[in-house]
C-alpha cells in the first residue's frame, strides 16, 4: 500500500477519544489522511493506517466482500483476501439463495465454506449476503403454491443459517454474524411477494431468529439511502413491521451512489437516523461511468464523493458496518458484462485492476477521521 504523495507533507497531531474512553494519539496529514496511531500500552506507533485500524478505535467495522465477479484467477482472490485482512476488521459473505439450494432438498455450502475459510485466515467478523433474494431465488422455487412455498422459506433460512452459524462456531469465527435475511422485497417480480404477500418477509425472519438469536438480522435494500430515494418508503415500512415484532437489528442500506448524482451529506444522514435502528452500509460503490475527462481528474472525484458520503455516514451516529463492496475494478460486478447493470467504465470500487488502493481508498480514510474529529471538539 502506497500514501499517495509526491513530495514532503506537514502532519498534524491529533488526541482524539477512542471507544473505551482513552485518548488516542494519531499523525495526520494536512487534509486529514490518518497515517500513524500510536499504541500507549506498548508505547510505539503503528502504521500504516488503515480503515480497519481506524474503524477499530471508534468501533466502527469497515470491510468488503472476499472473492469477485469477472472469473478472478486463483491468485486473485488469495490477493483479495490478503487485502480484507490488511486493511480491513470485518469481511463480507456472499451465500445466495440459488447458491445455497439449486435443486430443492438439496443444499450446496461450498461457496459459504470457501468464504468463511477467507474469514478465519483473516480473522475477521462476518457480515452474510443475502438468505432470501427473489431475483436470485432458483427456478425450482417460482413453481410452488404459497403453503409450499412459505414451507420452503422456513427450511431455507432455517438449514443456511444453522450451517453458517455451526461452520462459524467449528472455523473459530467470531460471532455474532451481520445477516441479510432478506434483499430487496418488493421489487418487480417478486414472487414471493405475489405468492405470499408481504407477509414472507417476517417469516424468514421468525425462522432465522428462533435457530440463531444473538444474530445481527438485517433487512437490506437499495437507493434507500435518502429518504427521497425509491426504495426509502420500502424499506421503512418493512423496517417498522419487524422491529414491532422485535425481530431486526439493523437496517441494510446498499448506498450505491452515482458520481452524477451525488445527494447532500444532510440528506444521507437525515435517512440514516429516520430509521431508528443502527444502519449497515451494506454494498457501497461510487459509480464513475458518466463523469468525463481524464482518469486522474475521475479517481479524484470519487475520493471526494467517498470522503463526503462516509462522513455524513459516520456523523449520523448510526452507521456501525461500512462495507465498500468488491475488491478491484475489474473484478466488481458494475463491470461484469453480463450484469446488466454493468459498465466497462464504471471503475467503482477502492482499487484499480491491479488491486493497489486509489484515492478514493484515502477518501474514505479522510472521511472516517473527519467524522471522528468532528464529535470531538477542541481534540487537535
Amino acid at each position: 500500500m502506497h500514501i499517495p504523495l509526491d513530495q514532503p507533507v506537514e502532519l498534524t497531531l491529533w488526541g482524539l477519544p477512542a471507544k473505551d474512553g482513552n485518548v488516542v494519539t494519531i499523525h495526520a496529514t494536512k487534509d486529514n489522511i490518518p497515517l500513524f496511531i500510536y499504541d500507549s500500552k506498548n508505547k510505539t506507533w503503528q502504521g500504516l493506517v488503515t480503515p480497519g485500524k481506524i474503524g477499530d478505535q471508534i468501533g466502527l467495522r469497515i470491510g468488503s466482500f472476499y472473492g469477485g465477479s469477472n472469473k478472478p484467477t486463483s491468485q486473485d482472490l488469495r490477493n483479495i483476501t490478503q487485502i480484507i485482512t490488511r486493511d480491513y476488521n470485518i469481511g463480507g459473505v456472499y451465500i445466495g439463495t440459488a447458491n445455497a439450494q439449486p435443486v430443492e432438498g438439496k443444499f450446496d455450502f461450498s461457496g459459504m465454506n470457501w468464504t468463511l475459510d477467507q474469514a478465519k485466515s483473516s480473522q475477521h467478523p462476518v457480515y452474510v449476503h443475502p438468505i432470501i433474494w427473489n431475483f436470485d431465488a432458483p427456478d425450482w422455487m417460482r413453481g410452488k403454491s404459497r403453503d409450499e412455498l412459505i414451507a420452503v422459506i422456513k427450511t431455507h433460512v432455517t438449514t443456511v443459517i444453522t450451517e453458517l452459524n455451526r461452520r462459524m462456531q467449528e472455523k473459530g469465527i467470531a460471532g455474532p454474524a451481520i445477516i441479510d435475511v432478506v434483499n430487496e422485497a418488493g421489487t418487480p417480480g417478486d414472487f414471493y411477494l405475489e405468492r405470499i404477500g408481504p407477509d414472507y418477509v417476517d417469516i424468514a425472519f421468525e425462522a432465522a431468529h428462533a435457530v440463531y438469536p444473538e444474530a445481527i438480522l438485517i433487512y437490506n435494500d437499495y437507493d434507500n439511502h435518502t429518504k427521497d430515494g425509491q426504495r426509502y418508503q420500502n424499506t421503512l415500512k418493512i423496517v417498522n413491521q419487524l422491529k414491532k415484532k422485535g425481530l431486526i437489528q439493523a437496517v441494510g442500506v446498499e448506498m450505491v451512489i452515482r458520481a452524477d448524482s451525488v445527494p447532500a451529506e444532510s440528506a444521507i444522514a437525515e435517512a440514516m437516523k429516520s430509521y431508528g435502528l443502527p444502519v449497515v452500509i451494506s454494498e457501497s460503490i461510487i459509480d464513475l461511468r458518466n463523469i468525463a475527462g481524464s482518469q486522474e481528474l475521475r479517481l479524484l472525484v470519487q475520493k471526494e464523493i467517498q470522503r463526503r458520503i462516509v462522513r455524513a455516514a459516520v456523523e449520523s451516529g448510526v452507521v456501525t458496518t461500512f462495507i465498500a463492496f468488491q475488491v478491484g475494478d475489474k473484478f466488481s460486478v458494475y463491470q461484469d458484462p453480463t450484469f446488466q447493470y454493468s459498465a466497462p467504465n464504471a471503475n467503482p470500487t477502492l482499487y484499480d485492476d491491479s488491486l493497489n488502493p486509489k484515492p478514493a481508498f484515502f477518501g474514505l480514510m479522510q472521511g472516517v477521521f473527519e467524522a471522528w474529529i468532528s464529535r470531538t471538539p477542541g481534540s487537535k
